[in-house]
């Protein structure tokens, strides 16, 4: 039950370390302090108009990524991911009548500006406490369900909705979409083909978790006098539905090899969330700006334009950096074990990216230009070259050559020529641009090739694994508009979305024995 108690401050510094679920804490002039712990419940802060004081908001067991910022006209909202609970702070964005300052619990700080900065990765999101609601505008929005907040009511635009395996049933209603061109897409986050079941209920579309039993309910889906209330994508950790694959997977059901696509996440031009799995993947954030998140595994995260906010999460990651970059601010940024691939366009004759480098209060700054790169939370001493990898990115056909481990890799070629070679593992490669020349040998058990071009790209085969009196064309078939090739050995090779008619003997260039 709400206490629903007003707690008033006074002219001197107050501390309030006692907030309850539904208190109004009105502070007065002075450098007040306000501590919120998990299980605090909905608090409502109401700061004077004091330009010599610095009021702060400490959360005190919860980081920057345990809780959601929302500007509502000029007042800031703080979700609480795990509750649900919402911190309030009326006319943050109206002169100084807000807090100056939110530390987490990780020791971090940000000042008003950052504040802003993070309020504005959810523009035009409002949220309802009362309801549980998450409501867009007619932008492209993203809307994360959360505890307690498990309808999303989209609107016009392109609108994203990412819903976690464990948030309980949620309610999806959207408008905008395929009657005016934009795309609405849903995240199902830690879900993969084999734990979801679609269907067609009345005008709804119903996605059953199999192994809870909660539910994902897509209003008017199947309405058809309003065919703008529905989706036209599904991502999963194993495949992507568009539009006439949910129409079909919602009627018959997942198809054989449903999940024989790469474990890569795309976004689009809008702004929104970018989730990956516990594996390695290659997260693609296009334009936009995104919260990207690469969760566990060795990803590559490569943000797209835009202001973009990154956690790479788990794991070697790589974040790739260059000319259109725009601004990206990588979060967690591990010095032990991340690189920043660094597009070579970026760098003058004999430069490295540390010259770019600077010390930001407590942060690692890097200017090239109007491409800002931002270490968050790091001393510039912990920083150096070693953990910039300099690609290619300027065109011309100078090429490297990749080699993946005998693990699960996530591997990538720049603008030139490149020799790629995945090793042992489930890979996924993309040769980028150039005309590619990826290494398949016995032991390289399984590839995907995520942007081959039968143009130009070319195939190093090991003839060892073709048998006496066959040819590599009787290895493969088509499926889903992707080439498999599978061969006796058990190593297979996906060309993701080239049909076997796109491909010709050339495209194959055998080693020598």
């Amino acid at each position: 039950m709400k206490r629903n108690v007003t707690v008033r401050g006074t002219a001197k510094n107050d501390v309030f370390d006692s907030l309850k679920d539904g208190d109004l804490v009105a502070g007065g002039k002075g450098s007040d302090t306000y501590e919120y712990k998990l299980g605090d419940g909905d608090v409502r802060i109401r700061e004077l108009n004091d330009h010599k004081s610095t009021d702060t908001l400490v959360l005190s067991d919860l980081d920057a990524n345990d809780v959601s910022f929302f500007r509502q006209g000029n007042t800031l909202k703080l979700l609480v991911h795990e509750t649900g609970d919402v911190i309030t702070i009326a006319g943050q964005f109206n002169q100084a009548r807000g807090v100056e300052q939110i530390t987490f619990a990780d020791g971090h700080t940000i000042d008003m500006s950052g504040i802003a900065e993070l309020a504005a990765g959810n523009a035009g999101v409002r949220i309802n406490e009362n309801k549980g609601v998450m409501r867009g505008d007619a932008g492209d929005n993203t809307l994360v369900a959360h505890e307690g907040f498990t309808t999303l009511a989209g609107h016009k635009g392109s609108d994203t909705y990412v819903v976690d395996a464990h948030v309980g049933d949620v309610v999806i209603r959207g408008e905008g979409g395929r009657s005016g061109g934009d795309t609405d897409v849903l995240q199902l986050n830690g879900l993969s083909s084999s734990d979801v079941t679609l269907a067609h209920v009345g005008n709804d579309l119903v996605i059953t978790i199999d192994d809870t039993g909660n539910t994902i309910t897509v209003r008017n889906h199947f309405a058809g006098h309003d065919a703008s209330r529905g989706l036209e994508v599904i991502h999963l950790s194993d495949v992507t539905l568009d539009e006439a694959g949910i129409a079909d997977v919602a009627e018959h059901g997942w198809p054989e090899n449903a999940a024989l696509q790469p474990p890569t996440v795309y976004g689009t031009d809008a702004a929104e969330d970018l989730q990956g799995t516990d594996a390695g993947e290659y997260v693609f954030g296009l334009a936009g700006d995104d919260n990207v998140y690469g969760n566990g595994g060795n990803d590559i995260i490569d943000a797209g334009a835009g202001l973009d906010t990154i956690w790479g999460g788990e794991g070697a990651d790589s974040f790739v950096f260059a000319e259109g970059s725009g601004r990206d601010y990588i979060i967690d940024f591990n010095p032990g074990e991340d690189t920043v691939l660094i597009g070579s366009s970026l760098l003058g004759d004999g430069k490295t990216a540390m010259d770019y480098a600077y010390q930001s209060g407590s942060s690692v700054v890097f200017e090239f230009g109007d491409q800002v790169l931002v270490l968050w939370g790091k001393d510039i001493a912990d920083i150096d070259d070693s953990m910039f990898q300099v690609f290619n990115d300027q065109g011309g056909t100078e090429g490297m050559t990749v080699t993946g481990t005998a693990g699960d890799d996530v591997l990538f070629g720049g603008y030139g020529d490149d020799v790629i070679f995945g090793g042992a593992g489930f890979d996924e490669i993309r040769g980028s641009h150039g005309a590619d020349t990826f290494v398949f040998t016995a032991g390289s058990d399984r590839d995907f090739i995520v942007d081959f071009n039968a143009a130009h790209d070319t195939i190093s085969i090991d003839p060892s694994l073709i048998e006496d009196g066959k040819t590599v064309w009787d290895y493969a078939y088509e499926d889903g508009g992707s080439t498999i090739f599978e061969f006796a050995s058990g190593d297979s090779i996906v060309l993701w979305h080239v049909a076997m008619d796109d491909l010709n003997p050339g495209v194959f260039d055998y080693m020598l024995a």
